[in-house]
């Protein structure tokens, strides 16, 4: 009985093995030295499941070693070694692939620095250090971006980090953070950032890139407007907060009250770019999660015919901007009358609005969606000409209730009320599509009719 089920088990091997499967396969780890002196690591294999053992081995960097690995599951490779920033990556063993696993070792620098904190303000037990390579400098291949929680003893902060040109942030939790670029690390030394005096509070950070040219970015001004407490409601002028950028474009501005807010930032040689909403919460930082982008300004222009409304009373025009990912508008102000049935809002930045024709009564007759193109070069007025629907079309259009004294020379109702008279299509002629451009006459977006009634 146990010789044939030996011999069982020798078919099956033989099976497997005429088959061309493997249990294993070979991967390659290579490890790279960035430094003059050779270094003495450890490399650490660690299994994700619990089915094999970790595998360590000590290797000389620079240097290639293989191992077999069991097929199938991913395994974490990391390297160690005295005075190198610590490398990792992850491999998955697969039938008939020569995996690789690419791993850099840093030399490292000391990082200290003396904390200070207002009165009855808490001395708090550690901050979190996030580095990179210089902004707007091509990176180096395999250096580390990462952050790192930094001791605090006796107000001094100490930790190590690659050594080199960095990028620093320096934030303790419920405080404003450090900013230090291009600041240099020196490999097997102590590089101390001086005194940070922290305060608690909240923060905006973000970028601003130009559209084109190469305009001087330390002039551009940031201005953060707190939204009021409803989407749809009107910017509120008393929440305002300016700043500046660096030359870089980068901007931090500080002790923002938490809300919500929209963030416009202006170069006069160039343009404006807006973000919204963007959401600040009490004693945190809130980053924009894409650059602003400045770009010149377009014009947006409205003609309506016929000029007036039935009662040849002058129409109120009002523009909005749509926020890119949620229902929040906001008006612009610049919209300027130029004469009978005209309007223009100068200096506007790409994106989408919202036009609307009203009464003086605040009833809607007219609605609709532009998008507005800054940088157009297309030349010319293209219109489209729509005719309105009747005002009785409208849902929301309704009648109402007035004094018979008001309109006594009009038609009332049979109960007393005024019913207003409908537009006829062949009588209120048409409203001209609005037409997109630049300050110098360039024309904007000709879509189709994306018009309706709201």
């Amino acid at each position: 009985m146990t010789r044939a089920l030996g011999l069982q088990l020798l078919l099956l091997l033989f099976l497997v093995g005429t088959t061309g499967h493997a249990y294993a396969q070979q991967v390659t780890i290579d490890v790279h030295n960035h430094s003059e002196h050779m270094a003495a690591c450890v490399v650490r294999l660690e299994p994700s499941t619990t089915d094999n053992e970790p595998i360590v081995f000590s290797i000389t960097a620079p240097g290639t070693q293989s191992v077999e690995l069991p097929l199938g599951d991913p395994w974490t490779v990391e390297v160690t070694a005295d005075g190198r920033w610590p490398d990792s990556a992850v491999v998955v063993p697969r039938d008939g692939i020569q995996e690789h696993a690419s791993l850099d070792l840093w030399p490292v620098g000391t990082l200290t620095a003396t904390i200070t904190v207002d009165t009855f303000e808490p001395m708090p037990t550690s901050l979190r250090v996030r580095f990179s390579g210089p902004h707007g400098v091509p990176p180096i291949p395999g250096f580390p971006e990462d952050e790192v929680i930094c001791p605090v003893e006796d107000d001094q902060m100490r930790c190590t980090l690659p050594s080199g040109k960095l990028d620093l942030r320096l934030r303790a939790r419920g405080m404003v953070s450090h900013y230090r670029w291009n600041q240099a690390v020196l490999a097997g030394a102590t590089t101390d950032l001086g005194t940070l005096k922290l305060r608690r509070g909240a923060s905006v950070t973000g970028w601003v890139v130009a559209g084109e040219g190469r305009p001087d970015l330390s002039k551009c001004t940031l201005e953060l407007r707190q939204l009021g407490p409803e989407p749809d409601t009107s910017v509120s002028r008393q929440a305002r907060q300016r700043g500046t950028a660096d030359t870089r474009g980068f901007f931090h501005i500080t002790g923002v009250a938490p809300g919500l807010y929209t963030i416009e930032a202006q170069l006069p040689t160039l343009g404006s770019a807006r973000f919204m909403p963007l959401t600040v919460m009490e004693d945190a930082e809130s980053a924009l999660s894409e650059p602003m982008v400045l770009r010149p300004p377009a014009t947006l222009e409205i003609e309506v015919d016929p000029p007036a409304d039935p009662w040849s009373r002058p129409w109120q025009v009002t523009v909005r901007q749509q926020a890119p990912v949620s229902s929040i508008t906001v008006p612009v102000d610049d919209v300027t009358k130029l004469g009978t049935g005209r309007w223009r809002c100068a200096r506007l930045e790409r994106g989408a609005y919202e036009i609307r024709v009203e009464d003086r009564d605040g009833d809607r007759w007219w609605y609709e969606e532009a998008q507005v193109e800054a940088g157009s070069t297309r030349v010319g007025h293209a219109h489209q000409t729509q005719q309105p629907r009747p005002a009785t079309d409208y849902p929301h259009r309704r009648r109402r209730t007035v004094p018979d004294r008001r309109h006594s020379r009009r038609p009332r109702g049979d109960r007393g009320s005024y019913q207003r008279p409908a537009l006829r299509p062949d009588a209120v002629g048409h409203l001209k599509r609005h037409t997109c451009r630049r300050s110098h006459h360039c024309t904007g977006d000709e879509g189709g009719d994306r018009s309706r009634a709201q």
